[in-house]
């Protein structure tokens, strides 16, 4: 096989693969009666009532992320699979419109060194609904 057949044969299976991954989920709503800081405040309070760890969060720009892991497996010391979620909260606000409240699940797997996207689980889909239904009014 010649090299430029391996480069055409490693270039779609990587265009398969990517095509396979996991999607994450995302929800927007447009929030008509609320201004962009007590929403912004709203979704991190809640997001962190809800178990999850801020682990990046900017209030000036709307935007924060936050995470929770679950050890799965015999034994959460030794061995078994990490299942993180992810939830990325964006505050968007425009001159002369409603602040719109957007929330993306994610979520990732890991083994050992091995890590590997997932599709997110029915809690943080649920959770970044809640989000949505409780801070974007």
């Amino acid at each position: 096989m010649t090299t430029r057949t391996r480069l055409g044969v490693s270039i779609i299976s990587a265009l398969i693969l990517s095509a396979c991954a996991a999607q994450p989920y995302r929800v927007v709503h447009v929030a008509p009666t609320s201004d962009a800081g007590a929403i912004y405040t709203c979704a991190l309070g809640l997001a962190t009532s809800l178990g999850y760890t801020a682990a990046q969060a900017n209030k000036d720009s709307g935007f924060f992320k936050v995470e929770r892991s679950q050890r799965k497996g015999p034994s959460s010391i030794h061995w078994g699979e990490t299942v993180n979620e992810e939830l990325t909260v964006l505050v968007l606000t425009v001159p002369n419109q409603p602040p719109t409240l957007q929330v993306t699940a994610a979520a990732n797997s890991s083994f050992g060194r091995n890590a590997r996207l997932l599709e997110p689980t029915a809690e943080g889909k649920a959770d970044a609904e809640k989000l949505i239904q409780t801070c974007a009014k």
